[in-house]
């Protein structure tokens, strides 16, 4: 089960052990005022003060209390969150000499504290004014105490330890080391001058110490930060930094997030209790969550007048197996939530259809004038510990114009709005040439060091195909975003990391190919073009496999890129070295270029098995095979073999990858124009790994591709056994497009599958 903060009851229940000097003030007495030039409300009552802040400038809400206080007694202040919304701080105000302090920025329920001794070198009694502050339009914050106290209790600590455990627990006053763990990453944070050594190390608790790559130094933010990745669910880890003279610097335990959560109340969607819009501002706890499904068999519909559900100022709400179609111009809404998850659902037949305007720039627009944009099947806005898994994502009512007019604007699977601690994965996002993704997933706020996923975010095991731009834009803040174990396919671009504002980001092992618009042209495979980036910031390209009609990779003067053990077998591998010199790439096989461009770089043909059969295992006679370097957790290999590529010679790796023991003999099926005037079959055998496995399955494909037929549509997956699958074209749909692009999935009750993709041409 997932570790995370207290619940309510817990938290209000805290014992602080007092001294003669402390002073707590949990709000029973008078004394808090709201400041008349911040409009908003204040409620004060024992163990519980909230502010909120109204819809008008300047944007916060400030409540206060003044203090005599030993500071050489209680150097600490404490401050308690339970709930909140949007974000909030706490300014202290010593009264002689005035001075005025930003002593915590609070951006999670908790336990904060700052050392005004060691912070603002406060000594003697002192009059301290408390300023508590709600930040965001119609955004709250409940405190439920203060405390100057002489140290931290032992109840303090414990909390303050579950924070952490829970990835909840941000870069305090007193802690110069946070960490940040997911399901299966963990990011750290470690406030320090530059050293002439420092090194992380990891291990699960108790077992053998690992390597960590070696994390930058962010200059500007006076910080190394990093992750470690290729972690066990649900497991105790350690993590260890160590200095010059191997000095221990920081350490700390962590446990990564469990799949599975506590359940205490179940909600069954059906005709009596859904009209076509459910609101949901609900507060579960970490020990029981509350559920919502739907009864066998009922679609979700609304008349897109509405989004189908609304998710505002929720926690611990998950939303699992539900079908819907409709909404506008979302389908789900998730904002400023704490832990929500979408789990197995089926969302098609949103947004707003209009009217493309050729003699404006190539847009659709509505009736209104306005241009179709970011219509979104699942918003995410401003949320923490989000987590979209196993969804099928698919026909939106509109499409996306190409760059042949202007920028692409229209829909998208996913829109990311400055989250944080945020998880897509094996998720099934599937565009097509009727119902173009403009990005498969889009993000807000390009260039904002907060923007698109902003920190702590994990990009897994998805498909995603068929957008007119990227398929997914990590742009903005990248501060510990790991894209790792995707296949993404038929998109202008593959993954954009332009707007790289904090870094470091992550992309590696992934398989991006056969990129192209509606109209076939291929961008770039990796994007980074356009646009500022932060000082410091770096990006590192691990261990892809790239291939197709696209240029790979174009290194930029202002961002640092490290790109090593990647095979680029696109048009063009590698462009912009003469404008890049800070950036770093070796040990890549380029298909393209000039001998000698890279020290340990091979210029050849990588040699796959089969590309038109979606099979990008290297030959054994690949040039690809040991010609990598061992990267310390991300390709460690194994006596340093190391092959290039997402893909090595002889592993049973499957990309995208799903935790199922089902493969394909193939993943691609191509029809040439013949095939299409007679109907022609091909067929794809699943095979069943493992012991004991057995699910029911169906096959599923959009709406837009009604120009082939699968059989069996549905059956049983057994371990031992084979299923066999028969692809038919349909004669006479195949006859208005030069190519055919669609795909299908072999998808599984709880909403793992495995796709094929299918091209005709004509």
């Amino acid at each position: 089960m997932q570790r995370t903060i207290p619940s309510l009851i817990a938290v209000l229940a805290l014992a602080i052990t007092t001294s003669s000097a402390q002073i707590t003030d949990d709000f029973s007495q008078k004394g808090w005022e709201l400041s008349p030039g911040t409009p908003g409300t204040l409620s004060c009552e024992k163990g519980a003060l909230t502010i909120e802040d109204k819809a008008a400038p300047p944007g916060y809400a400030t409540a206060s209390k003044t203090f005599t206080v030993d500071t050489d007694t209680c150097p600490l202040f404490l401050v308690s969150v339970t709930q909140m919304s949007g974000n909030g701080s706490v300014k202290l105000i010593r009264m002689r000499p005035f001075e005025k302090k930003v002593a915590l920025t609070i951006n999670s329920p908790g336990l904060y504290a700052v050392d005004m001794h060691k912070r603002f070198g406060w000594k003697g009694v002192q009059q301290i004014q408390v300023c508590l502050y709600a930040s965001g339009d119609e955004e709250s914050i409940t405190f439920d105490y203060v405390t100057f106290a002489s140290a931290l209790t032992a109840a303090d600590q414990t909390r303050i330890k579950e924070q952490k455990a829970a990835g909840n627990y941000k870069l305090k006053a007193l802690e110069p080391f946070a960490v940040v763990p997911l399901f299966q990453s963990c990011s750290y944070y470690f406030k320090s001058a530059k050293r002439e050594a420092l090194s992380v190390q990891f291990r699960k608790e108790g077992g053998k110490w690992q390597r960590a790559f070696q994390p930058p130094f962010i200059k500007e933010d006076a910080m190394y930060r990093g992750s470690i990745v290729d972690l066990k669910e649900d497991t105790a880890y350690e993590l260890w930094i160590v200095g010059e003279a191997d000095t221990t610097l920081a350490q700390e335990s962590f446990r990564t997030w469990s799949s599975t959560v506590p359940v205490a109340k179940t909600i069954v969607l059906d005709e009596t209790n859904f009209d076509g819009h459910l609101t949901i501002g609900e507060a579960g706890t970490a020990d029981g969550w509350i559920k919502v499904t739907a009864k066998p068999g009922f679609v979700l519909r609304n008349d897109r007048t509405t989004p189908l559900i609304s998710l505002y100022k929720a926690r611990f709400v998950l939303l699992e197996g539900l079908t819907l179609r409709g909404g506008l111009k979302d389908a789900i809404q998730i904002k400023r939530c704490t832990h929500v998850r979408v789990a197995n659902c089926d969302i098609a037949g949103w947004g707003r259809i209009g009217t493309q305007r050729f003699d404006l720039d190539g847009k659709f627009y509505t009736d209104s004038g306005h241009a179709i944009n970011w219509d979104t099947a699942i918003l995410i806005s401003r949320s923490v510990g989000t987590v979209v898994e196993r969804c099928y994502v698919h026909d939106p009512v509109s499409t996306a114009n190409s760059w042949y007019y202007s920028h692409p604007s229209g829909p998208q699977a996913v829109g990311i709005d400055k989250p944080r601690s945020t998880v897509l994965r094996y998720n099934d996002f599937i565009g097509s040439d009727r119902h173009r993704w403009n990005d498969g997933v889009e993000g807000s706020g390009n260039f904002h060091v907060d923007g698109g996923f902003n920190r702590d975010a994990d990009i897994y095991g998805n498909l995603i195909c068929f957008a007119n731009d990227d398929a997914v834009e990590i742009d903005g803040g990248q501060t510990n975003v790991r894209v790792f174990d995707n296949k993404f396919e038929g998109c202008l671009c593959g993954v954009s990391i332009q707007g790289c504002m904090s870094s470091p980001s992550y992309v590696f092992r992934n398989l991006l190919v056969n990129m192209g618009d509606e109209r076939g042209v291929g961008g770039q495979t990796i994007k980074t073009s356009a646009g500022p980036n932060g000082k410091s910031a770096v990006s590192y390209i691990f261990n892809n496999t790239c291939y197709g009609p696209s240029g790979d990779l174009r290194l930029v003067h202002n961002l640092r890129i490290v790109a090593k053990n990647n095979v680029f077998a696109g048009k063009v591998a590698i462009r912009g070295r003469e404008k890049s010199h800070q950036s770093e790439c070796d040990y890549n096989l380029l298909s393209t270029g000039e001998e000698g461009v890279e020290a340990h770089g091979i210029l050849a043909a990588p040699k796959f098995v089969d590309p038109s059969r979606a099979l990008f295992e290297l030959q054994d006679d690949s040039p690809a095979i040991g010609a990598g370097i061992p990267i310390d957790n991300f390709a460690p290999g194994p006596n340093g073999h190391v092959d290039l590529g997402a893909l090595p010679h002889g592993a049973k790796r499957i990309l995208p990858r799903r935790p199922i023991p089902v493969s394909l003999d193939v993943s691609q099926l191509s029809f040439s124009a013949e095939d299409g005037q007679a109907g022609t079959t091909a067929t794809v055998t699943a095979v069943v790994g493992g012991k004991g496995f057995s699910s029911p399955f169906t096959t599923r494909q959009n709406d837009a591709f009604d120009w082939f037929r699968v059989t069996p549509g549905e059956g049983m997956l057994e371990s031992g056994k084979k299923v066999r699958f028969t692809v038919t074209l349909l004669p006479g749909k195949v006859t208005q497009r030069p190519v055919y692009r669609g795909a299908f999935l072999i998808r599984l009750a709880n909403g793992y599958s495995r796709g094929v993709m299918v091209y005709a041409k004509t």
